[in-house]
């Protein structure tokens, strides 16, 4: 049986500044999110897919811990047939900053730039990892929310497929 995760990291670098402003702004103990395919309860040989800089791509579990501390595991409800194609449609996509830069800044203002969380960037011509989080819950798991997944937040993420995890009654 494959299941999907979304996994929340921190990474361990302490001194890699960008993920501690990222964990400041977002009021959160991690900075980032991939969506892990793990067959069988193997996590040993689980799959990750994410988006760093420079480019979305799939890793091993194993070989992400290298540099990432797992603080948070949320098992999606996938509803299509074949959610690895969404997945691969995702990889080799550049990493960006822009979108980092408009998350943070809607974050920040909170409701006083109303029309920000709607904002559409680049159309997934780029990727963060919250983006291609958001796309996988839309596209793969049929989760509804009004965030555009290009300005998601890590927290947002979380908090969406925590919302669909309760209302399917799991865990």
């Amino acid at each position: 049986m494959t299941e999907f995760y979304l996994v929340f990291f921190k990474n361990k670098n302490p001194w890699y500044v960008f993920a501690r402003i990222i964990e400041l702004v977002d009021r959160t103990d991690y900075s980032h999110v991939e969506v892990v395919k793990v067959v069988d309860n193997n996590w040993k040989d689980a799959i990750c897919y994410g988006s760093i800089f420079p480019k979305s791509s799939k890793i091993k579990l194993s070989e992400l811990k290298k540099h990432y501390e797992i603080k948070d595991t949320i098992q999606l409800s996938v509803v299509i047939e074949n959610p690895t194609v969404v997945l691969d449609s995702l990889m080799n996509k550049y990493y960006s900053f822009v979108q980092i830069l408009l998350t943070g800044i809607k974050l920040l203002t909170g409701s006083a730039i109303s029309w920000l969380p709607y904002v559409k960037v680049n159309l997934s011509k780029y990727l963060i990892c919250t983006e291609l989080g958001g796309i996988f819950m839309q596209e793969a798991c049929q989760y509804k929310f009004e965030t555009s997944p290009e300005v998601l937040s890590v927290s947002e993420t979380r908090h969406i497929a925590l919302s669909y995890l309760y209302r399917f009654g799991e865990k």
